[in-house]
């Protein structure tokens, strides 16, 4: 029976890692980084705001450019398997009996990442004038990232292995998202024949904040009881919105009558910004000859400070206990008064479990203040012309992220060629926190209007739902602007 317990423990705290997740990716990338060194590029300044346009533009609403990326250390082929030829099935998940425990935990990083960026252009101009160039530009963008740890899924699978009693001590399940909106002013011009400068300045809006920590579960499995408790926080500030609080419930146990400020949803009475904030670009360009070109820039150095913000705590005194069922009736269709049904205990057993991840308002925390960095990029590059063929360069791209324990650098070589005058391409490979990638940019600009599309990662093998299977590194950017 505790085997059927084992696997209704790992199923409700899978659902409350995927709900944590899920509440996050409504939305680490802008424009790829594969298109850095392509000259033909038109979005360049959005990396190193030192880099201009070779023409005027602008962007069609909401198509001029779109970015849209997903990184993370694992992928679905981490859990599911191949089932075994007796089953009825082709694929199992990896609670299957017939998956090797160390097969699986050894394929999993000491904690399972993973990212989503969306980043939507909806209105952007750019225009040399005034000895520079200079650009205005209004986008949606939205980061996300999750953080599961190995013990989790060391608890999922392996349940109680010693006899005498297994104890699991996880920590540090994590999930963020900001949400905003950004309002850019950017200029860059010419020092000398050697040196180019190029800054942006940045109004932020924050649309959406949450920040959603179970700091600990203890989860301890002996063969008298199995005991569970867990300590976390959540934090949202969303569009003016407010905790909704479940309905009190009479029939709740007495340890448990907090109902009255237990977190049932978020309710937006009246829409309105969640926080304003600021952010910076800035960037440098140095060519000492006609071959090298040199360049830095530092990108999204800012915050945003939400307003707003609702804190609310699980209750450590919501301790699950279960040792066991007794004294049921097997048929549900003849159970007399006074006696409880195998349906009942279960249920009971699922409402109790669910306790202890219940959110509960802190009323010493509603409305108030909290400042969030943005994650700001750095990036140093160096480029070199074929001298033989002037229509070809190799870039090395330096990139690091920085946001806490979410930071990611990154390493990337690219071929950059110009074949023909309209048309301009870019190959890359990167070598990041995650692995290893694959790139490609694809740049047309025959007169009036310039197209491209490519991406820093090529889309992996993918199952018939199109879910990455061997990573989740992942990033497609595109884009259609009229050029004069």
């Amino acid at each position: 029976m505790k085997y059927y317990i084992q696997s209704f423990f790992s199923i409700v705290s899978l659902c409350l890692i995927l709900f944590l997740t899920s509440i996050t990716n409504k939305m680490h990338a802008q424009i790829s980084n594969t298109s850095y060194y392509l000259r033909s590029s038109i979005y360049r300044h959005q990396l190193n705001p030192a880099y201009d346009a070779p023409n005027d533009y602008f962007a069609l609403p909401i198509m001029g450019n779109v970015s849209i990326g997903t990184s993370g250390n694992f992928g679905l082929n981490h859990f599911l398997y191949d089932a075994p030829t007796i089953s009825a099935y082709e694929t199992t998940t990896f609670m299957s009996s017939s998956v090797d425990a160390n097969k699986f935990l050894s394929n999993l990083e000491r904690n399972s990442r993973f990212g989503t960026n969306i980043d939507v252009q909806l209105l952007a101009l750019g225009f040399h004038k005034w000895n520079g160039f200079n650009t205005v530009s209004l986008s949606l963008r939205s980061i996300s990232q999750t953080s599961l740890p190995k013990e989790l899924f060391a608890f999922m699978k392996l349940g109680q292995t010693d006899p005498m009693g297994t104890v699991y001590d996880i920590y540090d399940i994590s999930t963020q998202s900001q949400t905003f909106a950004e309002i850019a002013f950017g200029r860059s011009k010419d020092i000398n024949d050697e040196l180019r400068v190029g800054f942006k300045v940045k109004g932020l809006i924050g649309l959406e904040y949450m920040n959603a920590q179970i700091n600990h579960i203890r989860a301890s499995l002996g063969d008298q009881e199995w005991t569970l408790e867990a300590e976390g926080m959540l934090e949202t500030a969303v569009l003016g919105g407010q905790f909704d609080y479940a309905d009190v419930d009479e029939d709740t146990p007495a340890n448990h009558r907090t109902v009255d400020r237990e977190i049932n949803g978020v309710d937006i009475d009246s829409p309105k910004s969640s926080g304003l904030g600021a952010a910076i670009d800035a960037g440098i360009i140095f060519q000492p000859n006609a071959d090298w070109v040199f360049s830095a820039s530092i990108t999204d150095f800012g915050f945003i400070a939400w307003t707003d913000v609702n804190t609310a705590y699980q209750d450590p005194s919501n301790k699950y206990s279960f040792d066991g069922f007794h004294d049921f009736v097997l048929d549900e269709n003849n159970v007399k008064e006074g006696d409880t049904s195998l349906g009942d205990q279960l249920d009971d057993t699922g409402d109790d479990f669910a306790n202890v991840f219940k959110f509960y308002q802190d009323d010493d925390q509603i409305g108030h203040s909290k400042t969030k960095r943005l994650m700001a990029t750095a990036r140093f590059g160096a480029e070199y012309t074929i001298p033989f063929y002037r229509r070809v360069t190799t870039g090395l791209l330096v990139t690091h992220h920085f946001n806490e324990v979410y930071s990611v650098s990154e390493v990337r070589l690219s071929v950059n060629v110009s074949p023909v005058e309209w048309v301009d391409g870019a190959l890359s490979i990167g070598v990041d926190t995650f692995g290893t990638t694959m790139g490609w940019m694809l740049n047309f600009h025959p007169g009036v209007i310039d197209f491209f599309i490519g991406g820093d990662a090529i889309l992996s093998k993918v199952n018939p739902q199109y879910i990455p299977l061997s990573d989740m590194n992942n990033q497609l950017s595109g884009g259609l602007s009229i050029t004069f």
